[in-house]
């Protein structure tokens, strides 16, 4: 399926969704886009939910790491944000992607479940679960 995000003006947090198998340019065409949009600059946390993907065989240690160093220039767009990673499954790869990001300005953290990432950004559970089920579905094409 691929990657989708959602983020309004003035109002945390950024909601990104993985979907299906992804691949390394998928991920990377996603994060060009998503550090592009001007909304983005502007919110303080994200939550990125990868329970229902599946990372090929393109995203390996070491494409993480050169991915995330990607946004080493984006810092004015990133700095000071938290994110939350929701790893399901590929706990493995997120737990790496967290350990590059320490290297940034910003503040992320891999959980197992939406409760505890909702909990630690201080926004409320039921509302990012509805958003997160809403941009799931609108990837899927069942919006």
């Amino acid at each position: 399926m691929g990657i989708a995000y959602f983020c309004e003006r003035n109002k945390d947090p950024v909601i990104v969704v993985w979907d299906g198998t992804v691949n390394l340019e998928q991920w990377q065409i996603h994060l060009r886009r998503m550090l592009a949009d001007s909304s983005y600059a502007l919110a303080r946390s994200q939550v990125s939910d990868l329970r229902y993907s599946v990372l090929d065989s393109s995203i390996t240690e070491d494409t993480i790491r050169s991915t995330v160093e990607l946004l080493a220039g984006q810092t004015d767009v990133i700095r000071g944000k938290r994110i939350a990673i929701i790893a399901g499954a590929q706990w493995e790869q997120a737990k790496n992607a967290e350990l590059h990001l320490l290297r940034l300005a910003v503040d992320p953290i891999v959980f197992t479940d939406l409760v505890h990432a909702c909990w630690w950004l201080g926004v409320d559970e039921v509302r990012v679960g509805s958003e997160i089920k809403r941009v799931r579905l609108a990837l899927r094409g069942d919006s």
